[in-house]
């Protein structure tokens, strides 16, 4: 099919005008945790763990870190080859850690479950807020092939 000059013309026009209008406004940059007052180091229960000074959470924990937590909380009865409900299982046994309610465990996305051919897993998870995605605010979770963190000592 062939168009012609005042085809084209109309062609031109209608292409510009849906430019225009898609074109999108700037919106001010938001960062919410620069209005956060620093919490400093408050974690007797791991006391090994890398914390985050600004926040005071763990930036990474070993299962041996957070035994006691780990030992306090009841145990979940999985089922064996469920990754994802053994992973959230242990964020829930560690929650008082990172300051964070089960339900709130609960309603974390998963962006990715990695099974590894040995049987272990991990499972990552994101934060939205209001449907929109958390910059910098994920965790994963890294668990042996029997659905339980590994330990190192």
């Amino acid at each position: 099919m062939r168009f012609g000059v005042r085809e084209r013309g109309v062609l031109a026009v209608a292409l510009a005008a849906a430019c225009a209008c898609v074109h999108a406004r700037k919106l001010p940059d938001y960062d919410a945790l620069a209005q956060v007052s620093p919490v400093g180091r408050s974690l007797a229960a791991a006391p090994d763990a890398d914390v985050d000074a600004h926040l005071g959470v763990p930036k990474f924990l070993w299962a041996r870190d957070a035994q006691d937590a780990i030992a306090a909380a009841p145990a979940a009865k999985l089922a064996a080859g469920d990754d994802e409900a053994q992973a959230r299982a242990h964020l829930r046994s560690v929650a008082s850690l990172y300051r964070i309610s089960a339900s709130e465990i609960d309603a974390l996305p998963l962006l990715n479950l990695q099974r590894f051919p040995d049987g272990g897993a991990i499972a990552r998870f994101g934060n939205r807020v209001q449907g929109v995605d958390v910059f910098r605010e994920r965790v994963s979770v890294l668990t042996d092939k029997r659905g339980r963190p590994p330990r190192s000592n």
